[in-house]
């Protein structure tokens, strides 16, 4: 009896070793067809069939000459697979890279070439924008004459005159100066006026007040009221400048015959769409009034108004005869007055911090 329990155990030992010693062998096989079909698929399979490499795709501008038709033909794909996306950025920076004259350089041979009309005109534009930044002067005295490119000449022509003031102020306004009298139209002049106006208004004021002061003074306020025009093309320097404020008042101060509603104009709740960028960006170096609550005028911003633009005491009239006209001072926690009751409050208020200062 004790013979035969001993016997079992090591029946099924050896059983057990037998059986798992089969599955090694098995998988051992099984894994050397595996090798051996991958071998032979690796030989038999076309060489079309196997997966293409992702080439680094050469741009146009890499070619010499460079084929102007197809560096149009790359910036404008707009689907593809990697290697043409890949193309379409670095053909992108190279254009950026490019140097003042070899961006000169380029617009002469897409000009003069055989290129079509649809083609030439983009990449014109498109250069005439990168040239905006680092040469605007000559996108000003260098023009083409083919018809072909001359929308894109024209489109840049405003921009490029507040650019070319902004860096080289004195070449600028001595070329304008020097043109005949019908080197523009009428239009064109008065933006190319605007613009040098806007421009010298941040990098030389005293340039800027100079030439305002020999308009005739009815044409004066638009300087500083013209939507598109004051403010516009200035920078997050130039509205953090808190002189902008005293500025604008020499040059309300200058149009006598509106000076009334041009010292008054930053102080009213003026809708956003009637609001030049500039006027926004006095406003917003107002104490406690900023664009985006922007609404009626806290009182702490008008004392601030009026400090900053050094008023007299007939200014101060005047701009609390303004404020009172219509609902633009914040008096909501201001008991209710009558109107003279009001404007002698208002004049005490606004006297004890100009009085401070």
């Amino acid at each position: 009896m004790k013979f035969t329990s001993f016997l079992i155990p090591i029946a099924v030992v050896a059983i057990g070793g037998a059986w798992i010693a089969n599955q090694f062998r098995k998988h051992s096989d099984l894994q050397n067809e595996i090798a051996r079909l991958q071998r032979r698929i690796k030989v038999t399979t076309p060489a079309s069939l196997s997966p293409p490499a992702i080439r680094n795709h050469r741009t146009a501008l890499e070619k010499d000459p460079v084929d102007w038709q197809q560096v149009a033909l790359e910036l404008g794909r707009n689907k593809g697979g990697p290697g043409i996306f890949k193309t379409t950025r670095r053909i992108e920076e190279q254009l950026r890279a490019l140097s003042a004259d070899e961006l000169k350089t380029a617009l002469k041979v897409i000009d003069e070439g055989s290129l079509d009309p649809r083609a030439k005109l983009g990449l014109t534009y498109r250069l005439l924008r990168l040239l905006l930044d680092v040469d605007p002067g000559y996108l000003i005295t260098h023009r083409s004459s083919n018809p072909e490119v001359a929308a894109a000449w024209e489109k840049w022509q405003n921009d490029a005159m507040i650019n070319w003031t902004r860096k080289e102020p004195a070449k600028a306004v001595a070329w304008f100066d020097a043109q005949p009298a019908d080197a523009f139209s009428p239009e064109r002049k008065k933006e190319f006026q605007l613009g040098i106006f806007n421009s010298l208004f941040v990098v030389d004021f005293e340039k800027a007040k100079d030439r305002l002061s020999r308009h005739p003074q009815k044409e004066r306020g638009a300087f500083v009221t013209n939507f598109s025009a004051f403010g516009a093309s200035w920078t997050g320097t130039d509205v953090a400048d808190q002189n902008l404020t005293s500025k604008y008042a020499e040059i309300a101060r200058l149009s006598e015959t509106n000076s009334k509603r041009l010292l008054t104009y930053p102080i009213l709740a003026l809708p956003e769409q009637d609001c030049p960028l500039g006027i926004g960006a006095i406003q917003d170096n107002l104490k406690g009034w900023h664009t985006m609550k922007r609404g009626k005028l806290p009182l702490d911003s008008f004392t601030d108004y009026l400090v900053k633009i050094d008023a007299s005491s007939d200014e101060v009239d005047m701009c609390i005869d303004a404020i009172l006209e219509g609902p633009y001072l914040d008096l909501t926690e201001q008991p209710e007055r009558k109107p003279d009751e009001l404007r002698a409050w208002l004049k005490v208020e606004v006297g004890k911090t100009l009085r401070s200062k």
